[in-house]
């Protein structure tokens, strides 16, 4: 038996070459992080740094992606894209069976099992809901969370117990404000251009 970590940068062979280019930047390597263990599954995932946020961060944390470019080959419609040219163009969930039928093809399979879990829907449309990186606006919180901590205890707070209690675990645990939304419902973000356009505010 071995543990996770020792596994740890282990190169492996990718079931499609679609991110093959990727490689020399530290792709298809076992990466041993805590949001995976044994006890709820196999202990093994695969990561999608555009399609959920433990990936995205242990992959960025790595230098392995851009993190204003994670590669993500479906559009807003949940079509795939390139460089998955073998299922352009299909809808993601439509493309379960054809990906399945291409891995047992190369001999890629070694256990086919379902597994029933939920699966959010869009309540207004009753469709599969996609998880997925989108271009988005922060405000860059992290770069002045001391500050925010330290200006919290110079408050005076009622009741006191709040200013080192919840607020602070509030701000101790502070992310990048993602303050932008691409929905119909979202509000409008002002922005200030300079007739240059090398300023915007």
């Amino acid at each position: 038996k071995k543990k996770g970590k020792e596994y740890d940068g282990v190169q492996y062979i990718p079931l499609f070459d679609y991110y093959a280019h990727m490689r020399d930047n530290g792709c298809f390597r076992v990466m041993a992080e805590a949001f995976v263990s044994a006890s709820d599954g196999t202990g093994i995932v695969h990561c999608a740094p555009g399609f959920g946020e433990d990936d995205f961060k242990c992959c960025a944390a790595r230098g392995v992606i851009d993190v204003g470019n994670p590669p993500c080959p479906v559009d807003d419609n949940g079509r795939l894209t390139k460089p998955v040219i073998d299922y352009e163009g299909m809808y993601f969930k439509d493309a379960d069976k054809p990906i399945k039928k291409a891995l047992k093809n190369k001999g890629r399979v070694l256990y086919e099992g379902t597994v029933t879990h939920s699966y959010p829907y869009c309540w207004r449309s009753e469709t599969p809901l996609m998880y997925r990186a989108v271009k988005c606006w922060f405000i860059k919180v992290t770069d002045i969370k001391e500050d925010l901590i330290a200006n919290n205890y110079k408050a005076k707070w009622v009741p006191e117990n709040i200013q080192s209690g919840r607020f602070h675990n509030w701000l101790a645990d502070a992310r990048d404000w993602c303050f932008s939304r691409n929905r119909l419902w979202g509000n409008p973000i002002p922005l200030w251009v300079s007739d240059d356009g090398e300023e915007v505010v």
